[in-house]
């Protein structure tokens, strides 16, 4: 009954508003980080952050959402943060997800993932591991620390898991990198990555901690008009044939056109997204967004309450600033929902 409701449900909210079905919850187990990058503000909460809870999740919290998630009927649980992995509950937390929700997916630096056990590891179904820069001195002028070998060390206990995840490498393109795409295309396939997936740089929202420590270095991450025409060609040279490259030749265009229009020259990308009506995230003092560029609307516990309600009611994807400049623009319609 619940395989036949749940989709007519998911439907119906994208337009009453009022949610019944989350196929996707996104929960920041910390919001703290071993990496230093260039395109995000969160490894300052280091330090800035003084109360434990805005750090990371309490236990009291986590046994609140493993007890309350299910009602939900999540299709996958994605942990992210900051870095998950530096949790001290990381294992436990994917293991009572995971009963949750069957699918327990991790975004991640991979830097920390060695010392979290197999038993842990085998119970993420998908790794999306940052991977911006192709070789050791490209990462951590990128990254901020000299991790390259320890990442590639975590990509070989990964690879050997009895059950093995999917394992994908995720590229922020940017001012430093956006001329080597031959480069992490071929790094991705020898570490042993399934595929690699990018996405530009997000210059514009109050995401990543940007909203306690100010806005992103756009002269420092946006690529210039010369980083562009290097980026266009190596683009068309790709060999997209088997599928490594996720989302194919469309995607990277895309891309292009973003920072060109943030260069003046020409529209931003159109954006197709529902995120807000099938997802929702929760930060580590149980803070709720619509999606990661959205601002907080109250806390999952207030999911259908007034001010979350007014949000999705109110949003225009097409219009809002934040939506118009986004890099991911999710949409995720029916046939995929039965699919999850």
């Amino acid at each position: 009954m619940r395989a036949l409701l749940d989709p007519i449900k998911f439907k119906l909210q994208q337009r009453s508003h009022r949610l019944q079905v989350l196929p996707i919850i996104i929960v920041y187990l910390n919001n703290v980080c071993d990496s230093r990058c260039v395109t995000c503000s969160i490894w300052k909460n280091n330090e800035a952050l003084k109360i434990p809870a805005e750090r990371q999740m309490s236990g009291e919290l986590l046994e609140e959402l493993y007890q309350n998630l299910g009602k939900w009927h999540p299709r996958q649980i994605l942990l992210s943060g900051g870095e998950p992995a530096l949790h001290p509950s990381f294992a436990e937390a994917v293991r009572k997800f995971r009963d949750i929700a069957g699918k327990v997916c991790v975004i991640s630096n991979g830097l920390a993932l060695s010392s979290c056990g197999s038993r842990a590891l085998q119970g993420v179904s998908e790794f999306y591991i940052s991977f911006d820069g192709h070789d050791r001195e490209s990462y951590r002028r990128i990254r901020g620390v000299d991790g390259f070998e320890r990442l590639a060390s975590t990509l070989e206990i990964l690879n050997t898991l009895r059950r093995r995840p999917k394992i994908v490498a995720r590229c922020t393109l940017q001012k430093a990198n956006v001329r080597r795409l031959p480069q992490l295309v071929e790094a991705a396939r020898a570490m042993g990555f399934d595929c690699i997936s990018f996405l530009g740089a997000d210059l514009g929202s109050p995401a990543f901690a940007r909203d306690l420590h100010g806005p992103a270095d756009a002269e420092a991450i946006q690529p210039d008009g010369e980083d562009l025409l290097e980026m266009t060609d190596a683009l068309r040279g790709l060999d997209y044939s088997d599928g490594f490259v996720e989302g194919g030749v469309e995607r990277l265009n895309r891309i292009a056109q973003y920072f060109r229009a943030l260069r003046g020259e020409g529209e931003l990308p159109a954006v197709s997204c529902n995120a807000p009506w099938m997802s929702m995230v929760i930060e580590t003092t149980g803070r709720m967004r619509g999606c990661f560029f959205q601002p907080v609307i109250g806390d999952f516990r207030t999911v259908n309450e007034e001010a979350a309600l007014s949000f999705r009611r109110n949003l225009n994807v097409s219009t809002d600033a934040t939506c118009e400049r986004c890099v991911c623009s999710r949409s995720l319609g029916v046939a995929e929902f039965l699919r999850m």
